[in-house]
């Protein structure tokens, strides 16, 4: 799957038909010298362009592990500015020496749903992110239960949150197996599925 059929995978909610947005969040880390900048991002509002892709808003926050570094002096605007080119390449206004590891996710603003993709690590040195975007896991809620089907460790995961207990993990399950469209029904199959777990 490349990034455009990514974004198009579920463009609209499975339980409410309610557009999805999509994010990219992770970490980047610069290095300065000996010593490195962290930076925790969270880009939203992607704006796909012919031949590029960019982000809208970009929330970050940065911080230096060490003491040799002021933050507060760097130039922060240059992590603001990511694009995805058309040819899978990453790219910033400004060229530094950066390492990211980061993922995509399409949600629903309401909640019912979600997917993710794999984690992806790139640098400055190696930028090209054009090894696909498999979909690792889609997140299903209704009311008081939350199921997550991880496609990559073949497991799904069922949250109940009005008891107190550990998640129950069982067997990978198919989101679409699931009654996403209809809570009662959603329900009823969990509540079946944990009296049998």
């Amino acid at each position: 799957m490349n990034l455009n059929e990514f974004a198009n995978f579920r463009k609209n909610c499975l339980a409410c038909d309610h557009k999805n947005v999509m994010t990219m969040s992770g970490t980047l880390k610069e290095e300065i010298g000996d010593s490195q900048v962290h930076c925790i991002f969270n880009y939203l509002l992607p704006i796909f362009r012919k031949d590029f892709l960019t982000f809208g808003v970009a929330n970050a926050a940065v911080f230096a592990p060490d003491d040799f570094l002021d933050v507060d002096t760097l130039n922060k605007e240059k992590y603001n500015t990511l694009v995805i080119n058309k040819d899978g390449y990453v790219s910033f206004d400004k060229d530094f020496l950066f390492r990211i590891k980061f993922n995509f996710r399409v949600f629903c603003p309401h909640g019912h749903y979600a997917y993710e993709s794999r984690s992806i690590r790139i640098s400055n040195k190696s930028p090209d992110i054009t090894k696909g975007y498999p979909i690792a896991s889609e997140t299903l809620s209704h009311e008081k239960y939350r199921v997550i089907s991880n496609n990559i460790e073949k497991t799904t995961t069922i949250y109940n949150f009005n008891a107190s207990r550990k998640p129950i993990v069982i067997p990978h399950m198919d989101i679409m197996s699931f009654p996403y469209d209809d809570p009662e029904k959603f329900t009823n199959k969990v509540q079946n599925i944990l009296l049998l777990a």
